[in-house]
């Protein structure tokens, strides 16, 4: 059985929330496969380094 810390019942009567959390979510996603697209591209040697430099760039 799976617990979340929302309630189901909010979320079925509240599509407008679904849709900002779905939104979010695909947002999320996207940045990781970019992100991750990107990481494997490079050598492993070079990797380190690019999540080095990609830390720094969000701070």
């Amino acid at each position: 059985m799976l617990r979340t810390s929302s309630h189901i019942s909010k979320t079925v009567h509240t599509p407008q929330g679904l849709g900002q959390r779905l939104q979010s979510a695909m947002t999320q996603f996207w940045r990781f496969s970019r992100f991750y697209g990107d990481y494997q591209s490079l050598p492993p040697a070079e990797r380190r380094r690019f999540v080095i430099e990609r830390q720094k760039r969000d701070q």
